[in-house]
């Protein structure tokens, strides 16, 4: 008895080229997922011929070996910390990026303490200025400005309303 799937010629097409090709090349050839193929073959109750099991296995080898490659992790290492340098270097020059990495201008102490003054007193910044915090008349003042401005170098000035 032959199961039939929802999909209209899946299972005649499946049961055609499953014998002498992979589960994976069928699904190429008719544009389903893999899986969909496999359980189609599998209710249907079909196998491999020896030869076409011989080359998935061959392929299976190849596959698992090419993943036992060994690395040079100190190559790697300097490759993507030169990457980052000149991404860094790129930002603050002002060009494109190549890649996403993430790149700070302003450390993270910076970053760190302007986020700090911005959720607990209502200070806020424009993206132009890094180092540059701004306030209103609805801002609460921090009492202690000198200590931000002299340690990390953050300005505080009166906004435009």
């Amino acid at each position: 008895m032959v199961w039939y799937s929802k999909i209209k010629g899946l299972t005649e097409k499946v049961i055609e080229l499953y014998p002498t090709m992979s589960s994976r090349e069928i699904a190429e050839i008719t544009g389903f997922a893999k899986t969909t193929i496999i359980r189609c073959a599998a209710k249907n109750h079909l196998r491999h011929t020896e030869e076409t099991q011989k080359k998935i296995d061959e392929y299976v080898r190849q596959r698992r070996s090419s993943g036992r490659k060994s690395y040079d992790y100190s190559k790697l290492s300097k490759k993507i910390t030169h990457t980052r340098k000149m991404e860094s270097w790129r930002v603050r020059s002002g060009l494109e990026q190549n890649t996403k990495y993430k790149v700070r201008i302003t450390p993270k102490r910076i970053q760190n303490a302007m986020y700090h003054l911005m959720q607990k007193y209502d200070y806020f910044y424009e993206t132009v200025d890094k180092t540059v915090l701004y306030y209103d008349s609805l801002t609460r003042r921090v009492k202690n400005e000198n200590y931000y401005t002299e340690k990390y170098g953050i300005s505080f000035i009166l906004a435009d309303e």
